[in-house]
């Protein structure tokens, strides 16, 4: 099973950055996004792969065109949060807020049922489950908002989280690409920097396997910017001369769907309920 799924947010959403962590300073930079998500439809289409696109509502309510365009090309949206802040800087409250906001939005402008969600940075994990009590109560049925990293575990596969209301809600994390016997979240940043040979070699090993990028992972033309320093500048961009056609090698070598499709094939009764 080979999943794939975009982040759709703008190459200045940096949680990890002082100034572009602020929403209030992501105004007045240029966006890279149109043209880089209509490069991904392309290269998706021509093989009719599918994926989810986890998007940021603030960016669904700039640029609404993105939506029309997703939705035309027929793939599958979920939501990104509205303001792109994790679970450390929002209380139950806010979270809601931000939710049901992103929610909102992504389904007025789409005209479909948002059930799918993804946490910025993929920051939850067992000691804020009630995220998950949040997304059951918003209509949330599918989340890929854990890794290896807050799952504590290197193998990651499908499983179930019990949410308060009794329902439950199809966990969908993100895999692991393996290289010198480390582990690393497989895409973005990773999928980048690490040889195209093990890549596949990673993928071709598990029978699970869902990918994540954002559209700047594949803009050689990056904006660089001395408001996130050198650092984060050479880390915005390292990999990404080759990163367009390391892409294309991993779809031509498999099929790729999205999170609901990819669900459907998923014995879900047997799944291990995680929390």
């Amino acid at each position: 099973m080979h999943i794939l799924t975009i982040d759709v947010e703008d190459w200045y959403h940096l949680i990890d950055n002082r100034y572009f962590s602020d929403p209030k300073n992501w105004y007045d930079n240029e966006s890279r996004l149109m043209k880089n998500m209509e490069n991904i439809i392309n290269l998706l289409g021509k093989d009719n792969h599918k994926a989810t696109f986890f998007v940021v509502g603030w960016i669904a309510e700039k640029y609404p065109a993105i939506i029309k365009l997703l939705v035309q090309s027929g793939f599958e949206i979920g939501s990104h949060s509205y303001l792109h802040q994790t679970t450390k800087s929002l209380n139950e409250k806010a979270f809601f807020a931000d939710t049901e906001k992103s929610i909102k939005i992504l389904e007025d402008i789409s005209g479909k049922k948002v059930d799918c969600y993804r946490m910025p940075a993929f920051s939850i994990d067992r000691t804020n489950k009630w995220v998950f009590d949040i997304l059951s109560d918003l209509g949330i049925k599918y989340d890929s908002s854990l890794t290896f990293i807050n799952r504590r575990n290197k193998h990651v596969y499908p499983y179930k989280i019990k949410t308060s209301n009794g329902n439950f809600i199809k966990e969908l994390p993100v895999s692991t690409f393996r290289y010198f016997g480390m582990y690393f979240n497989s895409g973005s940043g990773y999928f980048r920097i690490l040889p195209l040979d093990r890549i596949i070699n990673s993928i071709e090993k598990r029978d699970y396997t869902l990918l994540y990028f954002h559209p700047r992972d594949f803009d050689t033309q990056t904006p660089i910017s001395f408001k996130v320093g050198l650092l984060q500048n050479l880390k915005n961009r390292i990999g990404l001369k080759h990163s367009v056609s390391k892409f294309e090698s991993v779809l031509n070598n498999f099929k790729f769907t999205d999170i609901q499709n990819a669900s459907l094939k998923i014995d879900w009764e047997k799944k291990e309920i995680l929390f």
